[in-house]
């Protein structure tokens, strides 16, 4: 069964990112990517993936991620606050740390500080597999109102 993370509220900003594009700023290419690679790697490492693979960059708090099909692992790096809903309720969880989320299952992170950045890496299988590339995650973009991002990993 495939496994879904859904953007139900993107909150002040979110995005995906992944190491960027060093070396080609000759040609035009911006280095772009992941303001802290720290986070990025820490999360990875939680999650079990290459420490490069692609991450959503949180700022500020607000967001607001589902996840649908099958259970994920998931990672978050970063002073952030986070409140998963599931069938008990609602309860909050400390960052640093991986987790599995069920389908059907929330995960909110109310707020960030300091530093304002929160990084959230998604585990392929909800396992810790350690040979996850990066051309694993498909993404897709769903604008239905308010903007989704949806990852679907096999």
């Amino acid at each position: 069964m495939r496994a879904c993370v859904r953007v139900v509220a993107p909150g002040a900003y979110a995005s995906i990112q992944d190491a960027g594009r060093i070396g080609f700023r000759r040609i035009g290419v911006p280095w772009s990517g992941v303001l802290d690679r720290r986070l990025m790697r820490i999360a990875n490492q939680l999650a079990g993936n290459e420490e490069t693979a692609p991450v959503i960059e949180c700022f500020d708090g607000g967001q607001q991620f589902a996840v649908a099909g099958a259970s994920l692992r998931i990672a978050v790096a970063g002073n952030a606050v986070l409140e998963v809903e599931d069938d008990a309720g609602r309860r909050q969880i400390a960052p640093w740390r991986s987790f599995i989320l069920e389908s059907g299952h929330t995960l909110r992170i109310a707020r960030i500080s300091p530093g304002r950045i929160a990084v959230l890496a998604v585990s392929r299988d909800g396992s810790a597999s350690n040979n996850i590339k990066a051309h694993d995650y498909v993404w897709f973009f769903v604008f239905t109102g308010l903007p989704t991002i949806k990852t679907t990993i096999d």
